[in-house]
């Protein structure tokens, strides 16, 4: 009886882990433990993994997404204008101190125009129809193209000019200046204002 009880109390104390616990408070624990440790790994991961498409997503680098282009320059179009209103040319050849002729010239500070096909612009008048301008480029070795631009009114009126039709013009990639001219004989009213807006150049005519 005696050799019984020990072997009961050494049995006990074994499988509980020496703490008073039973078999079954001790697998209760240990379950309860690896459940723990099973689970904390998995949620880092899952953070991580998550941050991880949150900076792809962002970046590009994962999906895709379409970027908003900007409207002053992108693949189709390359804007010269100085601001957001119409470029403002007065004229008054009734004034014997005007001369004979306005020059308006847009420095460009060198934009390479060899991948595109022709300059495009917005013009009208004030008053008066039937106003012809010329329109000068020059490019970095001072070379000077000219071409003319009849047929003009008070109606806005889009223009655009093939580069491959400005003569004297070797290279487009360097353009300097963009010149806007009238002329006394080219006007039909001798005083007004000359609007010129969405200057750029395009691809395509």
């Amino acid at each position: 009886m005696a050799n019984k009880r020990v072997a009961d109390i050494l049995a006990r104390t074994y499988f509980s882990g020496g703490e008073g616990k039973s078999v079954a408070d001790s697998t209760e624990v240990t379950v309860q433990g690896r459940y723990f440790n099973l689970n904390t790994p998995l949620v880092v991961l899952n953070v991580v993994l998550v941050c991880l498409l949150i900076i792809g997503w962002r970046s590009g680098i994962l999906f895709h997404r379409a970027h908003k282009t900007n409207s002053i320059v992108h693949s189709q179009e390359i804007r010269v204008n100085p601001s957001s209103v119409p470029v403002s040319i007065a004229f008054d050849f009734s004034n014997p101190n005007s001369g004979a002729t306005i020059e308006y010239y847009l420095n460009l500070e060198g934009v390479d125009a060899s991948r595109f096909s022709s300059l495009a612009f917005d013009v009208r008048f004030s008053s008066g129809e039937n106003h012809s301008i010329r329109v000068d480029f020059v490019n970095q070795f001072r070379e000077v193209g000219e071409v003319g631009i009849p047929s003009l009114g008070t109606k806005w009126k889009e223009v655009v000019i093939p580069l491959s039709e400005v003569n004297k013009i070797t290279s487009w990639n360097d353009v300097r200046q963009i010149g806007f001219i009238l002329d006394e004989w080219n006007v039909s009213v001798p005083k007004g204002t000359m609007y010129i807006d969405n200057i750029r150049f395009i691809e395509g005519t």
